[in-house]
């Protein structure tokens, strides 16, 4: 991920599990999750939350695709 589009390229076609965690530091601050049906590679996952729910400081975002960990970036929510 490192900052940009994640393109991940499953192995398989057909129905895929795909989970997001936020985090604030190491808590979990939300999670999402759905099951997306894969017809072709790649397929793009896109997933967003408010930087309300958040909070404003530094973050990270993970990426899971049937429970395999993908990939992670790190970013700051500003305050204003």
């Amino acid at each position: 991920m490192d900052g940009q589009d994640c393109a991940c390229l499953i192995a398989r076609a057909g129905s895929h599990s795909f989970a997001v965690k936020w985090f604030d530091g190491l808590n979990v601050i939300t999670e999402q999750s759905a099951v997306y049906d894969v017809k072709a590679s790649p397929f793009f996952v896109v997933a967003s939350t408010s930087g309300v729910t958040l909070g404003a400081g530094p973050h990270r975002v993970e990426l899971f695709a049937d429970g395999r960990y993908l990939g992670s970036t790190q970013f700051t929510v500003d305050a204003r």
